[in-house]
């Protein structure tokens, strides 16, 4: 059986995922939220509807939410930037606690429910304190 998706591309991502058109009739750069592992996120789409052979889908495949309005990209650009002011106090907070590791950058979903901390290292690191 084939399904009908749509590519999207994540903020700082380069690979493109797949996902559900949801009945919304969207094209090429269109912004739109779709609801993953992290919570809610603004995405470019990248490429238009195809149809897939079902096989071909590692997991279920996740849905188009709404296509993105003037407010939920203000909002996301927002709390990107909220998102990136944040880096020099997450990094006093990582030297202060002795870590091994270098912040590279945070990242917020679009509503800020969620904020991920990209870091590289050596080795292993126990971060537990510091979250």
């Amino acid at each position: 059986m084939q399904i009908e998706v749509v590519t999207v591309k994540f903020n700082k991502g380069v690979h493109g995922y797949w996902f559900s058109p949801n009945g919304f009739d969207v094209k090429v750069n269109d912004k739109v939220i779709v609801d993953t592992e992290k919570g809610k996120e603004l995405v470019t789409v990248t490429k238009g509807k195809e149809l897939v052979d079902e096989g071909s889908l590692a997991d279920g495949l996740k849905n188009i939410i709404k296509i993105a309005d003037e407010n939920d990209i203000k909002m996301a650009e927002e709390n990107t930037k909220k998102a990136e002011a944040l880096l020099p106090e997450i990094r006093k907070l990582v030297k202060n606690e002795g870590l091994d590791m270098k912040v590279v950058y945070v990242e917020a979903n679009y509503n800020f429910s969620k904020l991920t901390i990209n870091f590289v290292s050596e080795g292993r690191v126990d971060f537990r304190e510091l979250v």
